[in-house]
């Protein structure tokens, strides 16, 4: 089978993901907007996976939120999506976001129908709120076009049944780490009295 994930960058969380699905399916090749984003920290490590990037326009700005917050954005449009998903043939897409990069990957598939897109979410119905008339519009266009949503948690797949998608066409998609090495930690207290620790992976607005 062959496989293209299409996404803006590779994560460091992602990319033992990503070698999963290389090894699982055999065909893996990766399509990214651009190398790294510019308000990213991440070193840039696709060592061991097959990456095309892509020919991209960048937008910058700024997104508000509703909440009162803001943060700087960067929104990438990639023009060369449909050749290259015709040079690759692949079986299956897995697409990032529901913008133009999903879009492309829906047009692709009426020149090749017998390839399905599955769309990769990372949103809940707080993310989404003030994101505008023209992308819910593109969204409920694409809920129809994109054979599977992966949504990250309740709040994911609420947003998504709030499109009017089908919730037999939507599944849950959890991150996790490795616990072991956690677990096998002794307690220094005694059993009882242990804490519980609530960590957030960035200190900025949007997470509180």
């Amino acid at each position: 089978m062959r496989v293209a994930f299409l996404t803006n960058v590779i994560p460091p969380y992602h990319k033992p993901v990503l070698e999963a699905l290389a090894a699982r399916h055999g065909t893996l090749r990766i399509f990214l907007s651009t190398p790294m984003e510019s308000n990213r920290s991440w070193k840039v490590d696709w060592e061991g996976l097959d990456v095309i990037v892509q020919k991209t326009v960048t937008l910058t700005g700024r997104w508000r939120h509703p909440r009162g917050f803001e943060e700087p954005t960067e929104v990438h449009f990639p023009l060369d999506t449909v050749e290259q998903l015709s040079r690759f043939d692949p079986d299956i897409i897995i697409s990032t976001e529901l913008g133009f990069r999903t879009l492309s990957a829906v047009l692709y598939t009426k020149l090749r129908r017998r390839t399905r897109v599955i769309a990769w979410t990372e949103v809940t119905e707080v993310s989404e709120r003030g994101r505008g008339l023209a992308r819910n519009l593109l969204r409920k266009m694409l809920r129809s076009n994109v054979d599977a949503f992966l949504a990250l948690g309740d709040g994911g797949i609420r947003y998504i049944k709030s499109l009017g998608v089908d919730e037999r066409k939507i599944f849950k998609l959890a991150y996790t780490t490795d616990v072991e090495r956690f677990a096998s930690v002794p307690l220094a207290r005694q059993p009882g009295h242990e804490r519980r620790l609530l960590y957030v992976g960035q200190l900025i607005e949007r997470k509180g």
